[in-house]
């Protein structure tokens, strides 16, 4: 699992969240922010094509940080990417408090997610309101733009444009 994600196996504090999980017999990477519950949404990861899921369900959401309005918001298609870049950021995150020495709970406990993961069929979500608010959205996936621009179109309930067709006179 270390080395999907691109990490050490002695890297502690970079692999803390997440864990390899059987589950309905598939070797799953477990992904969880406070690693001693599970309480709250377990994000399942395919490790061999990046295909996130939720542990209690099949439905479809967005996993990760809340939204910094202040910020562009990425949003991940492959849970594998997300994981690498969760890894990375926690391991950039403890490197900074270790030189700081800010070794408290809320500097080094804090989840330290890089964005969000779109889990499910990105048509199927009808709710974005966890991404609401968001100053831009980057997206890891460039051919998933126009299918998330859609579905937030839908969602949105706006009206389609259209032409009306001009009353032509007969001119004598």
């Amino acid at each position: 699992m270390a080395g999907a994600l691109r990490q050490a196996a002695g890297n502690s504090y970079e692999l803390a969240p997440f864990a390899p999980m059987l589950h309905d017999g598939k070797w799953w990477i477990a992904c969880n922010p406070d690693p001693d519950s599970l309480d709250g949404d377990v994000l399942l990861i395919d490790g061999l094509n990046g295909t996130p899921r939720y542990m209690a369900d099949d439905g479809c959401g967005f996993y990760g940080a809340a939204v910094q309005h202040d910020q562009p918001l990425r949003l991940y298609t492959n849970g594998i990417t997300f994981a690498r870049d969760w890894a990375a950021l926690r391991g950039g995150m403890y490197v900074q408090a270790n030189a700081a020495r800010l070794h408290t709970p809320a500097a080094l406990d804090r989840p330290h997610m890089p964005g969000l993961v779109i889990v499910g069929d990105i048509a199927a979500h009808t709710d974005f309101a966890d991404i609401a608010g968001a100053q831009s959205v980057q997206i890891d996936n460039p051919r998933a733009r126009l299918a998330l621009t859609d579905a937030m179109m839908r969602a949105a309930r706006l009206p389609v444009v259209t032409v009306m067709q001009p009353k032509l006179r007969a001119v004598a």
